[in-house]
């Protein structure tokens, strides 16, 4: 059934071939088959072919104090191998200085002309301030220059290529996790497929 889903299965569907709870890629399936049957002999490659949809990895930099972990993410993602590009939305807080040093690092960057907070009566308490800005990663939907879109927080590090998570449906995102704060039961923003 594997075989017959590597060989006939369709980009971007699900398939289940034994278990009606689960479902997993045909990506996800290579990778199954390149390591548990030909034991990392084979390595499984993804080839998205230069007249296929447009897509980028986007990251948010609300802060200059994320400069260094927009860095390290950038550099994690070129070392897996991925040819899909990074770009770097910076929200209007973010001065000349740290957008050079961003271009030095190779890193396409769009600046923000406003923030979604602008006029709206946010609370700018310390303990609450730096959140104002995490609402610009809804400017995200309006990046017209890419047909998808896999968002990133700038405090994340690439172990592998992820290159995958194109063939998820939009709009995909992972599940919070609750150790810290037991209600976080909804959508985390940090990795969503747009």
């Amino acid at each position: 059934a594997i075989l017959i889903l590597l060989k006939k299965g369709k980009s971007k569907e699900a398939y289940n071939i034994c278990n009606p709870a689960s479902h997993t890629t045909i990506i996800e399936m290579a990778r199954m088959v390149a390591h548990n049957i030909a034991e990392d002999k084979i390595k499984v490659v993804i080839d998205i072919p230069s007249d296929s949809m447009k897509y980028g990895y986007v990251t948010l930099l609300s802060s200059a104090t994320y400069l260094p972990g927009v860095i390290a993410l950038a550099r994690s993602l070129r070392e897996t191998g991925t040819k899909i590009s990074f770009e770097c939305v910076c929200s209007k807080n973010i001065n000349a200085e740290v957008i050079d040093t961003l271009h030095y690092h190779k890193i396409k960057t769009h600046q923000l002309e406003y923030s979604v907070v602008d006029n709206l009566p946010i609370s700018n308490s310390p303990e609450y301030s730096h959140w104002n800005y995490t609402f610009d990663k809804l400017f995200l939907w309006d990046m017209k220059e890419y047909d998808k879109i896999v968002f990133l927080d700038s405090d994340m590090l690439i172990l592998s290529n992820i290159d995958y998570l194109f063939e998820y449906p939009d709009f995909s995102a992972c599940r919070a996790v609750f150790f810290l704060n037991s209600t976080w039961t909804r959508l985390n923003s940090g990795l969503m497929v747009i």
